[in-house]
Order: structure tokens, then C-alpha cells, then sequence
């Protein structure tokens, strides 16, 4: 799995680069670095749209990123987007998406403990915000609760697979 994802380190965009620095005909001088510029005519007839030339690479892109003092795109680099690093057989995932649905009710709902987890149902905020209709708190309900639901299970399916690995390393039989 890739650890280095896009958020870790410093992004350059063109459109605010090309603001904040100084442009010379096909180069930008910023932050003590030239870097080159190619222009491609818009398709909508309104002028041209300017790009990074990648110095590794030598593709236009948007943003460059910097890692060891290099700036370079995010393929050289090797980095990603943090969505690429989940994965759906997480359990934390699919709690964090409950929550996620439980704070458009009260922006400041958590889980204090594990305990509180297991008690799911009663944790979801109890009153309808004054603002919002019912068919809409139902729904916000309803994804919490299937959240939670896919979460739980992921957690006992790990918890059975470990509780199996075990017995097997101590010589008890399963009864499945």
C-alpha cells in the first residue's frame, strides 16, 4: 500500500502561480524556481489555458507537488489520493461513514468508547433539528444504521476469523 498521498505534501497550481509569480514568455519565476509553461487553445474559443510542464515527465499538468525539493506531478512522485488508500473491508470505514451521517444531525455526535459502538442505535441523536423535515432525518437515520450494520459485521467476521485462528493454534476443534 502507497503511503504517500497527495494531502502530505506541498501542491503548486498553475492558475495561482501564474498569479503570485512572475511569467516570462514560456517560464514562471516562483519561489526562487523557473518553472516551464506550455499554453493549449481553449475548445471554447476564449483564449488559451496554461499548463505545468512536468520535468520529469515532460506532460502538462495543472499542479505540481514537492517532495525531497523536487517539484515534479503527482506520477513521478508516485503519490495518491487518500480515497485510493481505504478499503471497504475495513470496519473503521464503514463507522466513520455512520458518523459521518450521525454529525449532519449533531455536528459534535462521537463515540466515547467501544461499549458506545455496540449500543449504536441509541447513540444516533434521539430529536429531529427543528429545520429539517422527517422524510430527511429517516434517511440521514437509515444510512447511519446500514453503516453501522455493514461495520458490525466486518468486526465479527474478524473477530470469529481470529477467535478460529486461536483454537487452531491450541488444538481446539471449531463447532461450525
Amino acid at each position: 500500500m502507497n503511503k504517500r498521498t497527495i494531502t502530505q505534501y506541498p501542491k503548486l497550481n498553475i492558475k495561482e502561480a501564474i498569479i503570485a509569480g512572475e511569467l516570462l514568455e514560456s517560464d514562471l519565476f516562483l519561489i526562487g524556481e523557473t518553472f516551464s509553461i506550455e499554453y493549449i487553445e481553449s475548445n471554447l474559443g476564449n483564449g488559451s489555458i496554461p499548463f505545468f510542464v512536468c520535468s520529469d515527465c515532460l506532460k502538462r499538468r495543472r499542479d505540481l507537488y514537492q517532495v525531497n525539493n523536487e517539484w515534479k506531478c503527482s506520477k513521478c512522485h508516485d503519490l495518491v489520493y487518500v480515497s485510493r488508500q481505504r478499503s471497504k473491508n475495513d470496519w473503521w470505514y464503514w463507522f466513520n461513514r455512520a458518523i459521518i451521517q450521525a454529525r449532519r444531525i449533531d455536528e459534535e455526535f462521537q463515540f466515547n468508547n467501544f461499549s458506545e459502538r455496540l449500543n449504536y442505535s441509541i447513540m444516533f441523536p434521539m430529536f429531529k433539528p427543528k429545520y429539517m423535515k422527517q422524510s430527511k432525518y429517516d434517511n440521514i437515520r437509515f444510512w447511519y444504521d446500514m453503516y453501522m450494520f455493514r461495520g458490525m459485521k466486518i468486526m465479527a467476521e474478524d473477530m470469529r476469523k481470529g477467535l478460529a485462528r486461536m483454537r487452531r493454534g491450541i488444538g481446539i476443534q471449531d463447532k461450525d
